[in-house]
């Protein structure tokens, strides 16, 4: 089983979220079956920090994409951070989850 990555941003459009300094579209299903992309519907969410996690594929397509929850803003703070060995990327840190 291939690992998933997991993406921590802010809501910025209806199936988008935006991490360290990028944008990354996110999509319920599967690349190889992307002739008709399926938004994850991130609306509800607008302006939070949320977590999502899924198949990155190139700069900014999260594929298979799964909304994990959300990130209580109090306790982050947004930073510029790099990808990490556990393939989280972050535009945020904090002490607790949150949640």
């Amino acid at each position: 089983m291939m690992e998933r990555d997991r993406i921590i941003g802010k809501v910025i459009g209806p199936n988008s979220l935006r991490a360290r300094e990028r944008i990354f579209q996110c999509w319920t299903n599967a690349m190889s079956a992307a002739e008709t992309p399926q938004p994850l519907d991130l609306a509800g969410y607008i302006g939070q920090v949320v977590e999502v996690s899924g198949r990155l594929h190139g700069d900014d397509d999260l594929w298979e994409a799964r909304f994990v929850g959300v990130i209580h803003e109090e306790s982050y703070q947004e930073r510029d951070t790099t990808e990490s060995s556990t393939g989280i990327i972050s535009g945020y840190t904090g002490a607790s989850m949150g949640w």
